[in-house]
């Protein structure tokens, strides 16, 4: 498959897709007269002047349970790397790059089944024109990039 005809299909499956139907923009009209007045704040409710409540540390401890040390299965996958390429003969074009890893923890199958999991994943498409890789999907840390 070349990158050509990858783009073809690509372009003919977004022009057959539905459009989405756009919604008419529902204007407010607030009074914006006294938007620069000065207000009195100290009766105010709003969420960002609140104080949180606070919890003790010995309300949500919870004793560690011994009898957890019986099984464990531990599996850890750093990188695993797919590199999709196409071409004829000598000439080939990388198309798609994947990396992924894995981490997962398994605990007590025989009694209460605990699992645990943590994969992350991130592909890459090869811009021919500028030859450099260009992220088709992210990979996100603990909600970062």
């Amino acid at each position: 498959i070349s990158p050509i005809i990858l783009n073809t299909v690509i372009t003919i499956t977004a022009a057959m897709a539905p459009k989405p139907k756009e919604e008419p923009s529902q204007q407010t009209s607030d009074d914006l007269n006294s938007l620069w007045s000065l207000m009195n704040v100290a009766n105010a409710n709003y969420w960002f002047l609140g104080v949180d409540t606070a919890s003790e540390v010995t309300e949500s401890f919870k004793d560690v349970d011994s009898s957890k040390d019986g099984e464990t299965f531990e599996m850890n996958v750093k990188v695993v790397q797919v590199t999709l390429e196409s071409g004829l003969g000598h000439r080939t074009v990388p198309l798609l790059l994947a990396e992924s890893s894995f981490t997962g923890t398994a605990q007590n199958w025989s009694s209460l089944l605990s699992v645990s999991a943590d994969m992350t994943l991130e592909v890459n498409y090869f811009n021919e024109t500028h030859a450099i890789w260009e992220p088709l999907l992210e990979r996100v840390d603990n909600g970062k990039r």
